[in-house]
């Protein structure tokens, strides 16, 4: 649930509550931006639709090649947006209210790529009509095994593949793996002052010391103007760090190389306090229009981020594992729960047809996380089945209505989960398995199993535990309904959310599968 400004949450359930929508266009190379606002005179919003959910809300397909999630129908009459072409740029759409004369929209809201535009025309006005993918969707459109040689894997018995479910969804949403790494520590003096770290030696497009790459970016003891260096063949605007062990009493300034010198990177939105908060972490910024190439000690050349650092107080460098550079595309793990299972380790095989999407899907059932998007990428976070209260209430006689409601209760399919450490497939019983049903529906329908492989699984109790991970989540996903309400600007996928219909006496509560904003 995203945090609203009190008078937006206070605004947006009145009847007589006045919309307002603020639109953000920005080019790939974010050399060109625009802004469309309801409050313009003239307004050219005339419509939008927009569709958010666990794995990619959608409005309609195209051609069964992807599915649109936004639409947005843009005012052409005088016909100033004829000649303009917006494939290609990032759109944000920022939802919000006159809240008691200011106009208010919810936080960090999540990019859309605009992938088709069209010209519609007929008598009396033309419009302008653009529309937008997700993440996600763009995430299905991306092969993991784009480079050709052996299929990529995780946890299938190879010694560089072995990944729990918070590095495979990083590997899977958080863009390219850094070209190019290094360390400048000026206490050293050349040619030691730099130190490389090649993470590009790789096998099966696993480095080579697989997800145990663990490497000092800074000095053990840093000190102003150390910095780390990262480096891609092409620009992006976020960093995916994963911080495995936290630094301490250290400022970091990130800049980048415009050419001629270094200049701080603006926009920052620094997640990882400069490296000295553990877990998975982003750093995002506003892509530079004037970022140009460099060489760092001999390296070739690419477009470089440098972390320096420009304060210090009794300072430790921690140690971070693998760097992921994307545009758009970035990963963080928000919570840290004992619950989550984060740590679990699936198996996943793929083939030359399988997208980043997919993997993150399957990664994602052997925990209990669940993904939303944010204006730096996917985040996710835990998903806790006794979660109470509710992030949200609709009700007939509350402070939020509801227009209509349905609810679907059925039979949980499969019933019994039985967890494996390895494959039956090979002919070798697993060492250790474990098991989990759902009594309720077991007693209505009969034993339905399935069994499902986790490379992670360390004795038959920890089976048993993996097992009813995979039945809680099941059991997430079983009643489900639908609800029109007044639009609510807060609400992700995800939210825990009641509704208390008097008109049937019944009061339910659920997860948000998706989200139709219009």
């Amino acid at each position: 649930m995203r945090t609203l400004h009190a008078d937006l949450t206070a605004t947006q359930k009145l009847a007589s509550a006045t919309p307002y929508i603020k639109l953000e266009l920005d080019s790939r190379d974010r050399a060109t931006s625009e802004t469309f606002e309801t409050t313009d005179k003239p307004n050219r919003i005339l419509s939008v639709q927009q569709a958010d959910g666990r794995t990619g809300g959608f409005i309609f397909d195209v051609s069964e090649q992807y599915y649109i999630s936004t639409v947005v129908q843009l005012q052409n009459s005088d016909a100033s947006l004829s000649g303009k072409d917006y494939r290609g740029y990032r759109l944000k759409v920022n939802w919000g209210f006159d809240a008691f004369g200011t106009n208010r929209v919810a936080p960090n809201a999540a990019p859309y790529i605009i992938i088709q535009q069209r010209q519609l025309s007929e008598e009396g006005q033309t419009v302008l009509e653009l529309r937008a993918v997700s993440l996600w969707e763009l995430a299905r459109l991306i092969p993991v095994n784009g480079k050709g040689g052996a299929m990529i894997g995780w946890n299938t018995d190879v010694a560089d593949d072995t990944a729990t479910v918070a590095q495979i969804l990083q590997t899977a949403l958080a863009g390219q793996l850094a070209l190019n790494i290094q360390r400048y520590d000026g206490s050293e003096a050349p040619p030691d002052d730099y130190v490389v770290f090649d993470p590009t030696v790789t096998i099966r497009s696993v480095p080579r010391d697989g997800y145990n790459f663990n490497v000092a970016v800074l000095p053990t003891i840093p000190a102003v103007n150390d910095a780390v260096y990262l480096g891609l063949d092409k620009t992006f605007d976020n960093i995916s760090w994963h911080v495995r062990v936290a630094g301490t009493n250290t400022t970091i300034t990130w800049e980048y190389y415009n050419g001629s010198s270094w200049a701080s990177l603006t926009g920052i939105t620094d997640n990882t306090n400069s490296l000295t908060t553990a877990g998975f972490h982003t750093v995002k910024f506003d892509k530079p229009t004037d970022w140009a190439t460099t060489s760092v000690d001999g390296s070739t050349a690419y477009y470089f981020v440098r972390g320096r650092v420009t304060a210090v107080a009794s300072p430790v460098g921690g140690l971070v594992g693998l760097v992921y550079l994307g545009h758009d595309f970035g990963f963080s793990l928000d919570t840290d729960d004992a619950n989550q299972a984060e740590d679990n380790k699936p198996v996943i095989i793929t083939d030359a047809n399988t997208n980043a999407a997919q993997v993150a899907e399957a990664a994602l059932k052997a925990s209990r996380l669940g993904l939303i998007i944010r204006d730096d990428g996917f985040h996710a976070k835990y998903i806790d089945s006794t979660q109470a209260p509710e992030d949200y209430k609709y009700d007939l006689d509350g402070d939020h209505e509801f227009y209509v409601h349905t609810e679907t209760v059925p039979a949980l399919i499969p019933n019994k989960i039985i967890a494996v450490s390895s494959d039956p497939i090979t002919g070798v019983p697993p060492d250790f398995d474990g098991e989990a049903t759902d009594a309720t529906s077991i007693g209505k329908i009969g034993i339905i199993p399935k069994v499902v492989v986790d490379a992670s699984i360390t004795n038959d109790a920890d089976a048993a535990t993996k097992a009813q991970i995979v039945i809680d989540n099941l059991n997430e996903n079983l009643a489900h309904g639908e609800a029109e309400v007044p639009v609510n600007v807060g609400q992700e996928p995800w939210d825990l959310v009641e509704v208390t219909d008097d008109r049937t006496s019944r009061s339910i509560e659920g997860r948000v599968t998706q989200l139709i904003f219009y």
